[in-house]
């Protein structure tokens, strides 16, 4: 059994974590929506997308993870009940909203490859933007439910986080665990692979009829060639970085709805709750390096934003 001293020393290095994980979100997604808000009103449909999810990955180290990381530190959660369902709140509703963006950011993906006939018929700004509040609004309304009674939230791990209490064995609570887990992670999840390897095959698809009709040294065949690298990279990483730190977290929580938390020591629950923190980093990340036109915006130059190029 770990002794108190383990939990400070490791403590130390889960508010030291969460900390970089604070500034580096802080900075990529400050980048990210000073970057597309500036260009607004010139965005395609993925940039509002975009620019909406990297709102929501600021929030959570803006108003959240300060209270873990000092709590960490310290080795003892230093802020209350009501500091542990802000922290829930804020943390859910936030984790919740980047899931949803990530699966919304597939589906236009999708439609706009996959489907480019009825993309006029399917994708406006209006339906973007209702599309975006609907995210936020299912959200809000699934992490605001234990705040008013459906399930609670309380110390988990090493008691310097909060978060869903998946231990309760009450029918009430243990519907709504099980029905978050599976409205809000598990059909993400699938919608999200299924778009991205439809995506894929209907760029490989583009390629071969590029090459049937203008040759293997044509300029358009070079051109989707580079297209469908850049989707692939652009697709694994995004669902590498989902999948490692969302996947953990998932599999612990429901280890524990399914009554076997005596497999999960307090550190063990921690882990997969830290690893967490660091998601709201990669989605900038990965937006930042494989967008040269974003880049060139960051840096100062006059750039013409066309929608292609924001995609």
């Amino acid at each position: 059994m770990s002794s108190k001293n383990d939990y400070a020393t490791f403590g130390v290095c889960i508010g030291c974590f969460i900390l970089t994980a604070l500034i580096l979100a802080v900075l990529l997604n400050g980048m990210v929506i000073y970057g597309l808000a500036k260009y607004y009103k010139q965005l395609d449909f993925s940039g509002i997308i975009v620019l909406s999810l990297s709102i929501s990955d600021i929030t959570a180290p803006i108003c959240a993870y300060p209270l873990s990381a000092y709590s960490s530190l310290q080795a003892v959660w230093k802020f209350g009940d009501n500091g542990c369902y802000w922290y829930g709140f804020v943390t859910t509703l936030t984790g919740l909203c980047s899931i949803n963006h990530l699966m919304l950011l597939s589906i236009e993906r999708y439609i706009t490859l996959v489907l480019p006939l009825r993309r006029e018929e399917l994708l406006d700004k209006t339906k973007v933007l209702v599309a975006i509040a609907f995210c936020w609004i299912f959200s809000f309304c699934w992490a605001i439910a234990p705040v008013f009674g459906w399930s609670e939230y309380r110390l988990e791990g090493i008691k310097t986080m909060c978060s869903i209490n998946w231990q309760s064995r009450s029918s009430l609570d243990f519907a709504y665990n099980i029905l978050l887990f599976i409205l809000c992670f598990l059909v993400q999840e699938i919608v999200i692979i299924f778009c991205h390897q439809r995506t894929l095959r209907e760029v490989k698809k583009m390629t071969l009829r590029a090459v049937g009709t203008h040759g293997s040294n044509s300029q358009t065949y070079l051109d989707l060639v580079k297209v469908e690298k850049q989707q692939f990279f652009v697709v694994l990483f995004m669902v590498m970085g989902f999948n490692f730190a969302w996947l953990p977290y998932a599999i612990t929580s429901l280890m524990i709805i399914m009554d076997l938390q005596h497999l999960v020591s307090p550190i063990a629950e921690s882990l997969p709750a830290m690893f967490a923190k660091s998601a709201v980093v990669y989605n900038p990340l990965i937006y930042f390096v494989s967008n040269k036109l974003f880049r060139l915006m960051l840096c100062g130059r006059n750039v013409v934003v066309t929608p292609s190029e924001l995609e």
